[in-house]
Formats: structure tokens, C-alpha cells, sequence
């Protein structure tokens, strides 16, 4: 779900998703360190909660070949959760 996040960590809006076993998250906008801005990005972070609970291993860099199909499961599933978001959303998530 879409968050507020502090700029002092870089990322000005988090979009995540979480599982029993992954956590995915998206940053549309991070923070430029030149001009003190938002601007859009295509930054994203997966961890495998079973074996990095405390997420210091992103497996979108150390194995990006090996976390394609998680990651595009993940994407598919928040994409569906923005689409039902809002009280109109609420009984129609599919």
C-alpha cells in the first residue's frame, strides 16, 4: 500500500506488499540530492523474510536473475491491491 516516507531515508513514496515469505517494495519517487526534489525512479527492493528477516539482502541485486518470478508475482499482486483501493475497492479485489 502507497506511504509517506521521511525524505532523510531517500524515498519519497513507498508502494509494498508483503507475504509470509517476501517482502516487495517500489519507490516511484525518491529524493534527488541535487535539487531537494521528488523525482520518479524505478527503484525496488525484494527480501526473502524466511532467510533475511531483518532485509539486509536485496535480491533484486544479489540474484536478479533468480528473483524475476517472485518479483513479477509480487508486482501482478500489488498491482491488484491498487486497484482496489478506497471504499469502493473494498468487496471487489480480484
Amino acid at each position: 500500500m502507497a506511504e509517506e516516507a521521511s525524505t532523510e531515508s531517500g524515498a519519497c513514496e513507498v508502494q509494498a506488499i508483503r507475504t509470509p515469505s517476501h517482502m516487495y517494495a517500489e519507490y516511484p519517487y525518491v529524493l534527488d540530492p541535487g535539487t531537494d526534489t521528488c523525482v520518479p525512479s524505478n527503484d525496488a527492493d525484494l527480501y526473502a523474510l524466511d532467510t533475511d528477516p531483518f532485509q539486509l539482502d536485496n535480491l533484486l541485486s544479489t540474484d536478479p536473475q533468480g528473483s524475476q518470478a517472485i518479483r513479477a508475482n509480487l508486482e501482478a499482486r500489488l498491482q491488484a491491491l491498487r486497484r482496489c483501493s478506497g471504499t469502493e475497492g473494498r468487496h471487489a479485489c480480484e
